[in-house]
Parts: structure tokens; C-alpha cells; sequence
């Protein structure tokens, strides 16, 4: 499904960067996990201190993806591009109805209160729904503040929205509309001035 690690990316990164004058990451992804992304995100931004750094957003830059995408010196998109997609969620399907109601009742022996948090059949405690909120908005205060740290994005762009084509430059999503063609001309002349 299209599916990359990040740590496969960075691998990447760190075979080809040296030998490039500057890099293109091109992008067409939802997101994802969060792991490993701020660790990608910090190479993104430690490559760009030594040689530009730019992105291009062929289809999704959303989320994790835009996280990355957000340390480097410049973001390029497609006119039907989406970006953004700033939050960070976590899910959790209750099925205990659906257990009582076919008979079936999970029984957990566990070491602590937030062990087994989750698990199918079962529902979720206060104190397991506060940890799980409390994880969410550690992991947003790291991607928000990351993004703010090299972009002037509006905060009605870090809601967790994400914005098609021209709407996301105004926002400070992106750095322009464009093909990229275009991205690729402007990225030489970047490299050049460096």
C-alpha cells in the first residue's frame, strides 16, 4: 500500500545527501504513526542547516508526513495537493457490549492500572482515558511545536484540518503552488545561493 519507514527514508537520506548539493523530497502521504517521525524530522532539519532542503507535495502532505515536511527550507505543492493535517489522534474501539451481549466477559489480571489499556473487550477507566489524552497532547505539543519552530503557520491551520491547493499557502502551510518542474528549477537556484 505504499507503505515506507521512516528509518528506511532517513537510510536513505544519509546514503545520498552526501554526494547532493541540495535535496527534493517528494511527497504523497497521509501520515501515519508517529514513530520515528520526529526523528526523521530532526535529520530533515539538521541536512537543511548544512544544504537546502526542500519539499514537494505531489498529492497528501499530511500529518506525520507534514511534520517532515515542515523542516525543510521550503514546502512546493500541486494545485490539488492537501497539506497539513496538523494533531494527533488515538483511537479506541469499545467492544464490551458487543462482548456482554454475546456472553462473553474478559477477565484481566494485570500488574497496574494502565496495563492492558485497550484491550478488546474491554473498556477504557478514567485514569487509562487521561493517560491516553495526556500521550495525544505530549506528542502534539512536540509536532506543533516543531512546525512553529521553522514555519509561520495560523493556528486555525494546527486544528487538525487539511487544506487543498491554494487555500494552504495563505495559512503558511506551504511556500508555493506549483509543479514540479518549478520546485526543482527554484531548489537549483537555492542550492546556488548557498
Amino acid at each position: 500500500f505504499g507503505f515506507i519507514d521512516p528509518e528506511d527514508i532517513g537510510d536513505e537520506l544519509d546514503d545520498k545527501e552526501p554526494d547532493a548539493d541540495a535535496v527534493l523530497l517528494v511527497m504523497d502521504s497521509p501520515g501515519g504513526s508517529v514513530s520515528g517521525i520526529a526523528d526523521l524530522a530532526a535529520k530533515v532539519r539538521a541536512i537543511d542547516a548544512r544544504k537546502p532542503v526542500m519539499v514537494y507535495a505531489s498529492g497528501l502532505c499530511c500529518s506525520a508526513a507534514y511534520w517532515i515536511a515542515s523542516q525543510a527550507s521550503a514546502i512546493y505543492a500541486s494545485m490539488s495537493a492537501f497539506t497539513g493535517s496538523i494533531g494527533v489522534f488515538q483511537a479506541f474501539l469499545d467492544q464490551s457490549r458487543r462482548y456482554d451481549a454475546a456472553g462473553v466477559k474478559v477477565e484481566l489480571f494485570k500488574s497496574g492500572p494502565l496495563k492492558a489499556a485497550g484491550m478488546t473487550g474491554t473498556s477504557l477507566s478514567d485514569e487509562q482515558k487521561a493517560a491516553m489524552q495526556a500521550t495525544v497532547d505530549t506528542i502534539f505539543a512536540e509536532f506543533s511545536g516543531a512546525v512553529l519552530s521553522r514555519r509561520r503557520v495560523k493556528p486555525e491551520a494546527m486544528t487538525g484540518g487539511d487544506y487543498y491547493g491554494k487555500t494552504a499557502k495563505p495559512l503558511g502551510l506551504v511556500d508555493s503552488i506549483s509543479d514540479l518542474n518549478t520546485a526543482k528549477a527554484d531548489l537549483r537556484k537555492i542550492a546556488d545561493l548557498r
